[in-house]
């Protein structure tokens, strides 16, 4: 009885059950894909490669950002060292960041400025910049820059 129903016919027929459609007209079928295909594959997997590339070489600079500022922050908590003036204060945190293995990250003396403000406040900055290279002769520049006021205004 069911096969009264379908005639294979030369016309394309419209049926929701695929086999039905191929049953009823072979010779004109049109193949569904049910999947993704090699180039979007290919396309996803080329740019979390770069992701991941980018994110690797990012990653050390930003810890290393993170000690120093954990050595900056004890530096400034100290009491006695900034009170004794730039070269005590240069040599206290030269210390702690040896302690903290970020002390050939960068150049203490450029990167610390002490400012004398009104009513002896002081302004403390730690600026300096690292440039990471990410292939052949792509690079990134990051600049980092912590500010702390110490005194009462």
């Amino acid at each position: 009885w069911g096969k009264q129903l379908i005639k294979p016919t030369n016309l394309l027929v419209t049926h929701p059950d695929v086999r039905t459609h191929i049953r009823a007209a072979p010779e004109r079928t049109n193949l569904i894909q049910n999947g993704m295909g090699w180039l979007p594959l290919l396309w996803i997997v080329v740019t979390l490669l770069v992701f991941l590339l980018f994110v690797a070489q990012m990653y050390p600079v930003y810890y290393d950002h993170y000690r120093i500022k954990n050595s900056f922050n004890v530096m400034v908590g100290q009491p006695d060292s900034l009170s004794s003036g730039r070269k005590h204060a240069v040599g206290q945190l030269r210390k702690i960041m040896t302690l903290d293995d970020v002390g050939d990250v960068v150049d203490v003396d450029q990167a610390l400025t002490l400012k004398r403000g009104k009513d002896g406040v002081k302004s403390v900055e730690f600026n300096y910049q690292r440039t990471v290279p990410i292939v052949y002769n792509l690079s990134i520049l990051v600049n980092f820059q912590m500010h702390h006021l110490v005194g009462s205004e």
